[in-house]
């Protein structure tokens, strides 16, 4: 996710599906029946969003099958409750949105391990988030009428028309809901200096709500931030908060367990900012032994830092157990700053168990460690070192160690530190299961887990490998790669809800782009199904893995199922013109099964398919830098419902690289040979930066309903051919129309197709005179229409029925909106 974590939206998939959101709860909320009052309807999210009005002052249930868009502020009002259905997701559409509920409203995000809840950007919703992006929507805010240091009620720093807290302590128990397997990404916005949304923000909230599994992935400011109240977290895993990832305010007293923290960018304003963990006090209100100023307890927390560890202002308290603290940094910053004045020390603070610091750059002492202009003592130049340490009879209280250069403190059980993923409590870049590099007998791998491919990992016969629905196999290098082996089996049936994932490590770890490619090799199926020329054959990037048969015995082999399944980020060059590709398949049998599959991201071909008669139904190729769809050596497949998009392609020539190639063994292909290449492709669209349609060798094929849309501007052809008429008498079949469009240059047959056609040297007839005026002898099928600068007249792939990749829906990666 994520690429990681690049993660999981939910669109509506039909009409019927747009009339499931629960306005009233009714059949599921017994407490409201009648239509919600809400505020004015927002304007500004795509339209495949329901929007959520700006405000909401009755009962509201979301459906999952949706994604619901904040433009701006949406508030939730007392005595509303909000609640959000597994699997939902809720997008902020610009920088400023973001939600809050209210004192005395609720919220209930009750998501699950298979399916959490994502509140997110709406260029995350729609897969144009990197994954360590900050700042794209506001955040999510719960406020509460719990206690809170200082003169009450509070206004919320970043919209001072939210109030919070108490000045007693009345409704300390309140809650203001219950959130669970919810994760928060790509948030945070400054309002004005100083003033910022966080990913979560706690006001005054009360022990009664519940916090568990909660993931914080990106944030501009703050990770999450708490005044004052006492509600308590289990499991919270902060990834990527540029200033402070916990941080606690105005007498907050909350437990808080079980946490990891990841800095990746840091704000750093200086030594010791942004931190890990930031405790403060009301400073102008605190007096000596304070019973109502800050003192979280925290436990089982671990901190893998780039900026600040931990940053104490005005004399906050706290009671630490378990705690670690890992540092790359290698200049001479502390990793622990005291400032503020000794008004509230005794029983303050707490160690009641060891408290680790590592480094893993620098060898750590009391003077690279703690801050040394310690304002606690300025008078003495007593260093934090000093006062957190030395005088640990007045200041701290416990039973626990300070322990410099050491881990011997466990901190978080990081395995189970639930991180945000659909499925999975591994760790967003934590290594996965290895699998074995040779497999010969039937394997199981479960769903939730990664999996590592680490180099070539080889199913071979009879062994069947099968993957459960949402599981993850993760390439650890470029050169790694899965081969299943002729006469072994893959059977990798994921759901909509939970597809299948091959990838790379780098996207497990969340450090992929959307459009990355190479990161890893890719997926190979081979099997003994007839192949055009001398069998067997070697695949052309591991010439140890042999395919194919002379005769057609084996045409109907199975070589497994996949469907919803994802291949991302793939694409190898072993050697020159030896390329793994995302999806191989030599040889496979017409027994294979091959339905919703997406290839996102390819630095050779999408999909290559070298002879046998493997047909797919449900293909979406995104991203392919060489071809998309690759047919050659005698196959003949039926490949039908297939969207392309090109992106990056590395265009070797004029037609090169292709949506679609199709070649033969050029060198034993003879007159009407009924082995040749002839894939059959039906409901094809595809939108090219590079070529069209190349045809190598004379190479056959039925095509009804295929259109090409070209946003080039240059002069180069969507259609060429290449080689010698050996191979012609019906071998290409056009039976329903195709169309051609072009949206920078109007298409004529010169910038069509190719001019200098080596079907015809002598006489330079071009690609057009031989694909059409000589359609009697080329084209003796011809029943549909070849037209030039049109793509209305077919309709190619119903867009919205193909799969692509998406958790839950059918929505293309990048979406126009």
């Amino acid at each position: 996710m994520a690429k990681n974590e690049k993660l999981v939206s939910k669109i509506a998939l039909s009409a019927l599906a747009a009339t499931l959101l629960v306005l009233t709860g009714c059949g599921e909320d017994k407490k409201s029946k009648s239509t919600p009052k809400t505020g004015k309807t927002q304007a500004n999210c795509p339209s495949t969003f329901e929007k959520l009005p700006s405000v909401i002052t009755s009962d509201m249930t979301l459906d999952p099958s949706k994604i619901y868009g904040l433009d701006g502020k949406v508030n939730v009002q007392s005595p509303a409750v909000l609640t959000v259905k597994p699997g939902t997701t809720i997008a902020g559409c610009t920088a400023k949105s973001f939600m809050v509920i209210e004192a005395g409203a609720k919220l209930d995000a009750v998501g699950t391990l298979a399916k959490p809840i994502v509140f997110t950007s709406e260029k995350d919703a729609l897969g144009k988030s990197a994954s360590n992006k900050a700042g794209e929507w506001g955040g999510l805010v719960l406020a509460g009428n719990a206690y809170v240091h200082g003169a009450n009620p509070h206004s919320y720093e970043a919209d001072e028309s939210v109030k919070y807290g108490s000045s007693d302590h009345t409704h300390d128990a309140d809650s203001s809901g219950h959130l669970e397997y919810v994760v928060v990404k790509h948030s945070g916005y400054e309002v004005e200096k100083d003033k910022e949304l966080n990913g979560v923000s706690l006001a005054g909230v009360g022990s009664g709500t519940t916090l568990k599994n909660v993931a914080i992935i990106g944030g501009l400011d703050d990770g999450i931030e708490m005044w004052g109240g006492l509600a308590s977290i289990d499991g919270l895993y902060v990834y990527n908060a540029q200033d402070d990832s916990v941080d606690t305010d105005l007498g907050n007293r909350s437990t808080i367990k079980n946490v990891l923290v990841k800095q990746v960018n840091v704000d750093s304003k200086n030594n010791h900012d942004s931190s890990a963990m930031e405790f403060g006090n009301d400073h102008n209100t605190i007096v000596t032994d304070d019973s109502n100023a800050t003192q979280p307890i925290v436990s089982n927390f671990t901190a893998y830092v780039k900026g600040g560890g931990f940053y104490n202002k005005f004399d906050a308290g706290f009671k630490w157990n378990n705690i670690k603290f890992v540092s790359d940094k290698t200049a001479d910053q502390e990793l622990i700053h005291f400032r503020g004045t000794d008004s509230y020390d005794s029983g303050a603070k707490h160690i009641d168990g060891d408290v680790c610091f590592k480094n893993t750059g620098i060898t750590l002492t009391e003077d690279n460690t703690y801050s040394k202009s310690n304002s606690k003592a300025p008078k003495t130049e007593k260093t934090a070192y000093d006062y957190f340490v030395t005088n640990a009879g007045t200041t701290l209280l416990g039973s626990g160690s300070l322990l410099l250069d050491n881990t011997n403190c466990t901190g978080a059980n990081e395995s189970n530190i639930w991180k945000g993923k659909a499925g999975s409590n591994d760790a967003l870049e934590s290594p996965a299961e290895s699998l074995p590099n040779v497999i010969t007998q039937s394997m199981t791998l479960k769903s939730g887990k990664v999996y590592s491919i680490n180099g070539k990992v080889n199913v071979k016969s009879p062994a069947v490998l099968t993957v459960e629905p949402g599981t993850t196999l993760a390439g650890a290098t470029p050169a790694s790669y899965l081969v299943i082996e002729a006469g072994a089996k893959l059977e990798a049936v994921g759901t909509l809800a939970q597809p299948i994932v091959f990838t790379s490590q780098k996207d497990v770890d969340n450090n992929s782009k959307d459009n990355a490619a190479g990161e890893w090799g890719g997926l190979v199926l081979a099997g003994n199904a007839y192949v055009h020329g001398t069998n067997p054959h070697s695949y052309e990037a591991d010439e140890s893995v042999k395919y194919g048969s002379s005769d057609h015995t084996h045409d109907a082999d199975s070589s497994g199922h996949l469907e919803y399944v994802v291949v991302k980020h793939s694409g190898y060059e072993v050697e020159k013109d030896k390329e793994l590709n995302g999806v191989s398949l030599a040889g496979v049998g017409s027994g294979t099964t091959l339905k919703n599959v997406a290839i996102i991201g390819g630095l050779d071909d999408g999909i290559e398919m070298w002879g046998g008669l493997a047909s797919i139904d449900g293909l979406y190729v995104y991203n392919a830098q060489d071809d998309s769809v690759d047919t050659d050596l005698g196959n003949r497949s039926t490949i039908k419902n297939v969207l392309v998009k090109q992106v990056n392609v590395d265009s070797k020539n004029n037609h090169d690289s292709s949506a679609m190639e199709f070649g033969n063994d050029h060198n034993t292909i003879v007159t009407d040979d009924s082995n040749a290449t002839q894939p059959i492709v039906s409901n094809f669209t595809a939108y090219v930066k590079g070529g069209g349609f190349y045809n190598k060798f004379d190479a056959g094929f039925k095509w009804n309903n295929i259109k090409f849309v070209s946003d080039k501007t240059a002069d180069q052809e969507l259609i060429h051919f290449r080689g010698t008429d050996s191979y012609d008498s019906g071998a290409k079949h056009i039976d329903g129309d195709v169309c051609f469009k072009n949206t920078g240059i109007t298409l004529t047959e010169d910038n069509t197709y190719s001019k200098s056609n080596s079907k015809a040297p002598k006489t330079e007839k071009t690609a057009y005179d031989y694909f059409v005026t000589d359609v009697a002898t080329t084209l003796p099928s011809m029943t549909g229409s070849i037209n030039l600068d049109d793509e209305t007249t077919c309709t190619g792939a119903n867009e919205a029925n193909i799969w692509k990749g998406k958790t839950g829906s059918n929505d293309p990666l990048e979406n126009s909106n």
